[in-house]
C-alpha cells in the first residue's frame, strides 16, 4: 500500500499480505534476496542493520525494536520492525502489534513542511520508535515505587510477583534498546552511510541520542528493580529464620513440659506421687523452667546478634 507519494514509501502488512511476493512486486527491477525477505515475518528477529548490492543498487535493510503497547503475560515485551530503503523509494512491514507506529509516521509526515529524503524519513522513524519506549519505562518506574511502598507495609508474594513482572520487563526493553543503540552507532559509522546531508546527519545524531538515553534509563531501573527485588528477598529470608527461631524456643520449652510430666507417668516411686496436689508442684515448677530457659535463650540470641 502505498502511504506518501512524495517519499514513495509503501507499507506492507504481514497480517494482510504475503511479505516475500508484496516486498518482490514493490521492489519492481531490485531483485531482494529472500533471506531479506524473511527477517519481516520472523517475530523473534535481533535488530541489525545490512547493506547490500542489490542489481547495481546499494539496499539498506534495518530491523529495529518496536515496543509492544499491550502486556504480554503482566510484562511488556517488544516486537522488531523492518526497513528497506532502496534507490528511489522505501518498504516498511508492519504487523498487528507495531502496525501504530506507521500511523504515528503518516502524523509526523503531515506535519513536517520540508520535503523529506528517505533517510532523513528513517531516521525519523527510528527516533519516534525510540520515544515511544519512554512512557512505558516511566509507566513502569511509578510502578515500581508503588510496589515498593505497598511491600514496605506488607511483604506479599502477590507484590512479589508483580515485581518480578516488571523486572522482566523492562529485561526484554533493556536488550533492545541496547541493540537498537548498535544499530544506529552502524548506521552513523558504515561507510555506504557516511555521504550525508546535513538535515539528515542532524536526524540521525537526534535517533542516537534518543536511543542513548533510553538505554541508560532502563539500565537504571533494571538496577533499581534488581536491588529492591534482593531486598525483599533477604527481609523474607530474615523473617524466615526469626519464625523458626521462635518455633525452636516454644519446642524447647515444651520439652521441658514433657520431660518433668513423663517421670510421673512412669512406674517407680517419685516423691509426692501421693499428694493430691502434686500437679500444683509440677506445673509451677515447669513454668517457672519455662520462664528460666526462655529468658536465657533470648538473651544468648540477642548476645549472638
Amino acid at each position: 500500500m502505498l502511504l506518501n507519494k512524495e517519499l514513495n514509501w509503501y507499507n506492507i502488512n504481514a497480517k494482510e499480505e504475503d511479505v516475500a511476493k508484496a516486498i518482490k512486486t514493490l521492489a519492481w527491477d531490485v531483485d531482494i534476496p529472500k533471506e531479506l525477505a524473511d527477517y519481516a515475518t520472523d517475530e523473534d528477529e535481533r535488530a541489525f542493520l545490512e547493506v547490500n548490492k542489490l542489481n547495481h543498487h546499494i539496499g539498506l535493510t534495518v530491523v529495529f525494536h518496536v515496543i509492544d503497547r499491550e502486556t504480554v503475560d503482566g510484562h511488556y515485551e517488544t516486537v522488531p520492525m523492518t526497513f528497506y530503503v532502496l534507490e528511489d523509494r522505501l518498504l516498511t512491514v508492519s504487523n498487528q502489534r507495531n502496525h501504530y507506529i506507521i500511523e504515528l509516521l503518516e502524523e509526523a509526515i503531515d506535519q513536517e513542511e520540508a520535503q523529506m529524503s528517505q533517510k532523513q524519513f528513517l531516521f525519523l522513524a527510528l527516533t519516534i520508535i525510540t520515544k515511544q519506549y519512554f512512557k512505558i519505562v516511566s509507566q513502569i518506574a511509578r510502578e515500581t515505587d508503588e510496589l515498593n511502598r505497598q511491600l514496605r507495609q506488607q511483604t506479599s508474594k502477590k507484590g512479589l510477583l508483580a515485581m518480578s513482572d516488571l523486572e522482566t520487563g523492562l529485561v526484554y526493553l533493556m536488550s533492545a534498546a541496547n541493540q537498537n543503540v548498535f544499530v544506529l552507532e552502524q548506521l552513523k559509522e558504515h561507510p555506504h552511510q557516511r555521504q550525508l546531508s546535513d538535515n539528515e546527519e542532524e536526524q540521525l545524531m537526534d535517533a542516537i541520542i534518543e536511543a542513548r538515553q533510553l538505554a541508560n534509563m532502563t539500565q537504571l531501573n533494571s538496577q533499581i528493580l534488581s536491588q529492591l527485588s534482593d531486598t525483599f528477598n533477604n527481609v523474607l529470608n530474615n523473617n524466615l529464620n526469626d519464625n523458626l527461631t521462635a518455633l525452636n524456643i516454644i519446642s524447647v520449652n515444651l520439652a521441658i513440659v514433657a520431660a518433668i510430666t513423663g517421670y510421673f507417668g512412669i512406674n517407680i516411686p517419685l516423691p509426692l506421687m501421693h499428694s493430691r496436689w502434686a500437679w500444683v508442684g509440677v506445673i509451677v515448677v515447669s513454668a517457672v523452667l519455662w520462664f528460666i530457659i526462655a529468658q536465657v535463650l533470648k538473651r544468648f540470641l540477642q548476645f549472638r546478634r
